[in-house]
């Protein structure tokens, strides 16, 4: 689930126009339809004006395109996501245009379908978190003490005094995470732009789960891209150049730029992939093997579709993991601050 979802939906620009997703949706599934039956981008888009939703939006773009402004540039101007509007840039090389509609619409779907999930997952353990520490604040500020005053006068409970300091410690460590995540939250919202290519490199390096999703995401979009163009009869050279020069994706044309330098020193292609760390050695392995253009085309096609299968198999297994972690912490919580308070009220008891 891409990180730049999430924190464009925590913190969403006012000065966007932001159509909704399942708007976005519907409206790529249709024109991939009516593109993949042979109609021309215009007649499709008159076509798709039947429905009064999407009457307003495909006559901005209509305008657009006539005013000769590029398909992607059109549907931003819409209020499509990023994403869509990254994916339909490189259409203005291959011109595929109904698989590039048909990629976004995956692509929209598998994003929508797993936010939807994530949101489900974490409500109930979200709630019973804030329960909890509401509950931790009370016995804090009101049951310990009582406690303690009780036991003052006789033998202190070792478990209690154990269980006060967990306390504590817990109320204290959730204020202080809550308060450094917003400030990292709010610190990357300002401030990663400003961050070199390479320092962004570095970063993501150091840190398992973002370096691994971006793995994965680079390494896809460059097969997707990189396979789309080359399916076009474009030379790799050409090819890389085209993905160097855009700015939708830096990392990617970072990494672009990086091979034809490569390239240029003397280097061989799987060699120029090999050096780029962002990248899985699947690039690698694809370029090594063979430098025939159509198997190569074919192979890359087939791993961005293995790293988009991929992608649902790690998502499912961690939102099946979720619920089950933060029961069991919470409950192995609640069982030992139960434990610690009734067992010395049991001993108090019988010394009675």
């Amino acid at each position: 689930m891409p990180l730049d979802t999430f924190l464009t939906k925590f913190f969403p620009n006012p000065a966007t126009k932001n159509l909704p997703y399942p708007l976005q949706l519907q409206f790529l599934e249709r024109m991939s339809r009516l593109l993949n039956k042979g109609y021309p981008l215009l007649e499709a888009l008159e076509i798709v004006t039947w429905d009064e939703r999407f009457a307003d939006i495909t006559a901005e773009i209509i305008k657009e395109l006539k005013n000769g402004r590029p398909i992607d540039v059109c549907l931003k101007k819409s209020g499509f996501s990023k994403n869509v509007v990254s994916f339909l840039y490189f259409a203005r090389i291959h011109s595929n245009l109904d698989e590039v509609f048909h990629q976004c619409s995956t692509m929209l779907q598998l994003d929508r379908t797993y936010v939807n999930k994530f949101k489900q997952v974490i409500r109930y353990p979200i709630f019973l978190s804030i329960f909890l520490v509401i509950m931790l604040v009370v016995m804090d500020q009101t049951i310990f003490p009582a406690l303690l005053d009780l036991f003052r006068s006789g033998q202190e409970s070792i478990g209690l005094q154990i269980a006060v300091n967990l306390v504590s410690f817990v109320i204290g460590t959730s204020k202080v995470f809550l308060l450094l995540l917003i400030f990292l939250a709010l610190l990357w919202k300002f401030k990663h732009k400003k961050l070199s290519i390479n320092s962004q490199i570095k970063l993501f390096e150091k840190i398992p789960l973002i370096r691994d999703y971006q793995k994965i995401k680079l390494t896809f979009l460059f097969a997707t891209h990189f396979h789309s163009i080359l399916s076009t009869g474009t030379s790799m050279k050409e090819a890389l150049h085209v993905i160097s020069s855009q700015n939708h994706y830096p990392l990617l044309a970072h990494h672009s730029l990086h091979i034809l330098h490569q390239l240029e020193e003397g280097a061989t292609l799987a060699q120029a992939i090999h050096q780029c760390p962002l990248f899985r050695a699947e690039l690698t392995t694809i370029f090594h093997k063979t430098a025939d253009l159509t198997t190569m085309t074919r192979d890359l096609a087939v791993l961005a579709e293995m790293l988009t299968e991929m992608t649902k198999q790690k998502l499912n297994k961690a939102l099946e993991l979720i619920q089950p972690i933060f029961f069991v912490i919470i409950a192995v919580f609640i069982l030992f601050i139960y434990g610690s308070i009734m067992l010395p009220m049991y001993q108090w008891m019988n010394q009675l």
